[in-house]
């Protein structure tokens, strides 16, 4: 046996058998897989238009050319021709096969019907197998051609599904030749049945997509163009609605999509724009970027984000907020890609065409920071999956690089963050934090700026305590996120030991005294003492040296402490205009301590 025939799988090889019609698409040779695996997609695609009954033209023709007794001789024929086709072991047998059958159909070809076309249709396609070589291909494909022009545009219309099967998933693994060739079927052939394609729009679709896959020019070009040509003849928004449904199921097509986008999308400034593109169906075209802005491949999500970036403008609202929340969500995961390319395209998006910090820092406030920070907060907190909550602190400590869209985001989310991980912590059996979680949770607090930190935690404190409405809940709360924070994260630096756990002790005990003046509610006033005795825990002895050495120790005024500490972390708003240097600030908080 040659080598081809062995590839083939011997004489009755089960990707060519007669008998094993059931088993070709599925037990293939490796090299087959990924064609094995689009035909089964394709079939599934194509079961729409099977489920509806309808009484098929030819069986009207059957009835007719039954009384010629030619006819009978043309069945005869072809059956013979089927027969033949389990004793292939080579490829040249697969030619010697192809020849009679294309020599069967044009002999007869005044009989505009195809005896067991659901096996020749089935054979056909297996001769389409990207292991045999391109002559092979070439001959069922001009086969195809030869029954199309014999049965008639209404007879295939009929029959679109068994001739999809092999034909619309082959533009992938075709040669440069037998692409050109498929092409000029699908432009003469498919393009002009009009919305009768409808049923099979999407694996029409994505059969040609593949097409803009070439380098070269030409082929591009025809592909766009017959693309171009399927838009006009289903109607606009179903074909851009098919597209993207496209992008959104199959992740191998999305290249070739987006490809097609950036030079036929307009730009989206008003809703007549999306409208006029996909209906009312803009929902879809976001889930459809979405999809592609979270595939594991690079050149995608450049191609997306360029997309995104030149045809969605932000400051133009087009979309409903919700949509705005996914897309601006999905962009901002690039950055766990750690591309730089990626990075520079999301950065440009998100602050604006304006070239000063402070046109991108007006753009981002107005345009992205609130649906930035509801898709960041809303997937953390409305998940119950370990990985998200992963992802969306990885996202933010990819962000801190950039400060103009970091720091706006940090004072919107961190204290609700922090929050949520204490109710994940609460929610855990054992009272601690799963591993992976503290882990990367403590990583992103280390990379924040301890005042910043600190200031927010203690700044929900001082401002529980001058509340108006039900200050001994606010406080209550306040202190269980003060421990919360102390106790889970790795605070042991010098300007944390001597500045900031000082500065907290000092705020809970000017907070303590206020309470005990006010109220006679004992289990406050025992939350607070307890906090302070933990924070007194970590104070270290030399803060109080310069203390213990001085012989006249004044009574410490406990109300302008409190004040100082409030005035203090209030420096530190994020609208200060007036950011003071850290290292100055540290030594003022030193002072006060």
């Amino acid at each position: 046996m040659s080598a081809n025939s062995k590839q083939l799988g011997g004489k009755h090889s089960p990707s060519l058998s007669y008998k094993s019609a059931d088993e070709a698409t599925v037990n293939s040779v490796d090299s087959t897989t990924r064609h094995t695996q689009l035909t089964s997609s394709f079939e599934t695609d194509l079961s729409a238009p099977r489920r509806i009954r309808r009484e098929d033209p030819s069986q009207e023709l059957v009835r007719k050319y039954q009384k010629d007794s030619k006819y009978s001789a043309y069945v005869q024929v072809v059956e013979r021709c089927l027969q033949s086709f389990d004793y292939v072991s080579e490829w040249a047998d697969v030619t010697a096969f192809l020849t009679k059958l294309e020599r069967s159909f044009k002999t007869y070809s005044r009989f505009a019907v195809v005896p067991h076309k659901e096996t020749v249709a089935k054979r056909l396609a297996q001769c389409l197998n990207p292991a045999l070589p391109t002559g092979v291909h070439q001959k069922a494909l001009g086969i195809y051609e030869q029954i199309f022009k014999q049965i008639g545009q209404e007879q295939l219309i009929a029959d679109l599904s068994l001739y999809a099967y092999g034909l619309f998933p082959f533009m992938r693994n075709a040669s440069l030749s037998t692409k050109s060739q498929l092409l000029e079927i699908f432009s003469r052939v498919f393009v002009p049945l009009g919305t009768s394609l409808r049923p099979c729009m999407k694996s029409f679709t994505a059969g040609v997509l593949p097409g803009l896959e070439e380098a070269s020019a030409e082929m591009s070009g025809r592909v766009m163009d017959l693309l171009d040509r399927l838009q006009e003849t289903v109607d606009s928004a179903f074909f851009f609605q098919t597209l993207f449904l496209v992008m959104v199921t199959n992740a191998e097509q999305r290249e070739s999509a987006l490809k097609y986008l950036a030079q036929r999308l307009p730009v989206f400034t008003q809703k007549e724009d999306v409208e006029q593109i996909c209906g009312d169906q803009g929902s879809l075209m976001v889930r459809a970027l979405a999809a592609t802005l979270t595939d594991s491949k690079t050149l995608v999500l450049r191609a997306a984000l360029d997309v995104v970036m030149t045809r969605i403008p932000l400051r133009t609202c087009v979309f409903e907020t919700r949509d705005v929340v996914l897309l601006v969500k999905c962009a901002a995961e690039v950055v766990l890609k750690k591309d730089m390319s990626l990075n520079r395209r999301f950065y440009t998006w998100v602050l604006g065409p304006g070239e000063s910090d402070a046109e991108q820092s007006a753009h981002f406030a107005q345009y992205v920071q609130a649906p930035l920070t509801e898709a960041l907060l809303g997937s953390f907190a409305a998940t119950s999956s370990l990985d998200q909550q992963h992802t969306v602190l990885r996202v933010l400590i990819g962000l801190i690089d950039k400060p103009a869209i970091a720091q706006p985001i940090l004072d919107a989310i961190f204290v609700p963050l922090l929050q949520q991980l204490m109710a994940e912590r609460d929610a855990c059996a054992d009272g601690m934090l799963p591993v992976k979680l503290a882990s990367v949770s403590r990583m992103f607090v280390e990379m924040l700026d301890p005042i910043f930190t600190w200031s927010s935690v203690i700044n929900q404190l001082t401002q529980a305590a001058v509340a108006a409405d039900d200050p001994g809940a606010r406080i209550a709360r306040a202190l269980r996120l003060l421990l919360f924070f102390v106790q889970t994260f790795e605070l042991d630096d010098d300007a944390t030991l001597q500045v900031h756990v000082p500065m907290a002790l000092l705020t809970v005990l000017a907070t303590l005294d206020r309470m005990a003046a006010k109220t006679v509610d004992a289990t406050l006033c025992c939350c607070l003492t307890r906090t302070a005795i933990e924070l007194l825990t970590r104070v270290p002895t030399a803060v109080f040296a310069d203390v213990s050495e001085q012989a006249d120790v004044s009574e410490p005024d406990i109300g302008g402490l409190f004040e100082t500490a409030r005035a203090f972390y209030g420096m530190h708003d994020a609208a200060s205009e007036d950011r003071a240097d850290a290292a100055a600030v540290e030594r003022s908080a030193a002072e006060v301590v």
